[in-house]
This record gives C-alpha cells, sequence and structure tokens, in this order.
C-alpha cells in the first residue's frame, strides 16, 4: 500500500496545515520489519477533518471519522 512517495505526500499534508502526521501500529511495525502493509493507521495532531479529506483524496479513499 505504501507505493512510491506516498509517506512523502503525507509529509507534504502535514506542512501544509503545519501539524504532524505519525505512522503507528501494524503498519509501522510491517514498514520496519519490511512487511506488506496492507492498512494504515495514523496520529494527527490537530486539524484531522481537514488532514483526513486531503488524504482521502490523494488516496482515492473514503475519511471516515468516529
Amino acid at each position: 500500500m505504501l507505493k512510491g512517495n506516498l509517506l512523502e505526500q503525507f509529509k507534504r499534508v502535514a506542512q501544509k496545515h503545519d501539524t504532524n502526521i505519525y505512522l503507528v501500529g501494524g503498519p509501522l511495525r510491517d514498514k520496519l520489519l519490511g512487511r506488506k502493509i496492507k492498512d494504515l493507521d495514523i496520529v494527527v495532531e490537530k486539524f484531522i477533518h481537514i488532514i483526513g479529506k486531503d488524504l482521502a483524496e490523494i488516496l482515492k479513499a473514503k475519511f471516515q471519522f468516529y
């Protein structure tokens, strides 16, 4: 799932909104172990709805907030 420069795109979105985005949980473990990442777990410091919508657009996905 983390193809090419996806993490770099996340970084740009975070910088655009002056916040931080962290890859956490299983996907972080899988990346560190060189395994295929099947989903994304992230933590966003602020502007959750705006960041979520921006990232969903990049990923061509749906943003859900609970």
